[in-house]
């Protein structure tokens, strides 16, 4: 049995700009696990609730967004749809101003506990770090991160091919973000009949 997890940037696989920032490959369920155990996904903060919280405090942009105008820049700006995005755009401003006076309550318990919970803590964030990761590449506080895990191969040369393959991606978080800043994305295959083996459970967590 083989094991391989693969680190990028984004969900956009071979796209210009998306290189893989980490593939390491294990040659038992042991290894896989004890990096299975590190991936612990934080939880992505509805719009809604990040109208009365300021979820992101550890850059100075990125609080900006999330003090003064959540709605307008996490929500409205991030909508494809340009009828909705020009309601939004008009609608979420008053949403963003009548909730104010709660983020200005709510600012300071959020500064302690992201000051208490950096993503540079993050036991996956410190791995990939450890494993020649730049930190620059993790400084959205997001990656994209699949595991694949295989059961020996079958016929020879250019006629081998995978036997009990499954692949699972999803966008995981060091920090609380909001849900438009990361954006969940979901992939989940299998080829031939796999085996109950241990895997890592990417699971958002407070």
């Amino acid at each position: 049995m083989t094991y391989t997890i693969r680190v990028q940037k984004s969900p956009e696989y071979l796209q210009v700009g998306n290189p893989d920032l980490l593939i390491k490959n294990f040659n038992s369920v042991e290894e896989f696990q004890a990096v299975a155990n590190l991936c612990d996904n934080k939880r992505r903060i509805s719009w809604l609730e990040s109208l009365i919280i300021p979820v992101r405090t550890d850059n100075f942009n990125s609080f900006c967004k999330d003090f003064f105008l959540p709605g307008l820049f996490n929500e409205a700006l991030k909508t494809k749809d340009v009828a909705l995005k020009i309601f939004l755009c008009i609608m979420m401003p008053i949403y963003d101003i009548i909730t104010f006076p709660i983020r200005l309550i709510t600012v300071i318990p959020r500064s302690i506990y992201n000051a208490m919970h950096p993503k540079e803590a993050h036991p996956f964030y410190q791995y990939l770090i450890n494993n020649g990761v730049d930190a620059a590449d993790l400084s959205v506080g997001h990656v994209y991160l699949e595991t694949e895990w295989m059961e020996g191969r079958r016929g020879l040369g250019q006629f081998e091919s995978n036997r009990n393959l499954t692949t699972q991606g999803d966008t995981f978080n060091f920090m609380h973000l909001p849900k438009s800043v990361s954006s969940i994305r979901h992939e989940f295959s299998r080829r031939g009949v796999p085996d109950p083996v241990s895997q890592p459970q990417i699971e958002e967590i407070d």
